[in-house]
């Protein structure tokens, strides 16, 4: 599903840049962005195939992943390199 994002505060600036340069979704670069521009934002990006055509590569992407199994790597290799540090 392609995004249309907006807002700023904790990660949405960055989360919207990513949206934003990975073409999955288009990001309206306002903080409170109001309904106008929301309905444009779904409009050109409902308009313009190239959104739904990177959103659903990135799902297929994604898809490939055991997201159970890569976030339990991530943490054992955290924890690992923490162990042998205190050592």
């Amino acid at each position: 599903m392609p995004l249309v994002v907006a807002g700023e505060g904790q990660d949405k600036a960055v989360t919207n840049a990513i949206v934003q340069w990975s073409g999955v979704g288009l990001s309206i670069g306002d903080r409170s962005p109001g309904l106008e521009k929301i309905r444009e934002g779904v409009e050109l990006v409902l308009e313009n195939s190239s959104y739904k055509v990177k959103a659903d590569k990135m799902r297929r992407n994604i898809a490939r992943y055991d997201v159970g199994a890569v976030v339990d790597g991530v943490i054992q290799n955290i924890v690992h390199e923490w162990a042998s540090k205190r050592r």
